[in-house]
């Protein structure tokens, strides 16, 4: 847990991948102590990326001249690229 909390304190507010790493781990490890199977938290942490995927294709970008792009179809094509 000290492992955890110190990376948190260092790193997570200038790196996503450690934020994402850090809090995989924290989930990790939680469902170890509680003795829930491995697949259930894959399932759950699969079923949370895919929800993250769809909110973020519903949402506005920035394209190369920053412009505010909204239009549902172009997000949907910028983030499956």
């Amino acid at each position: 847990m000290s492992v955890i909390i110190s990376l948190q304190a260092t790193f997570l507010h200038k790196n996503l991948v450690l934020w994402s790493v850090s809090y995989i781990l924290d989930l990790y490890f939680i469902a170890e102590m509680y003795n829930v199977p491995l697949f259930n938290v894959l399932t759950f942490l699969s079923d949370f990326l895919l929800a993250v995927r769809f909110v973020n294709m519903h949402v506005a970008y920035y394209d190369e001249g920053g412009v505010l792009v909204t239009h549902p179809m172009a997000c949907v094509a910028h983030y499956l690229k």
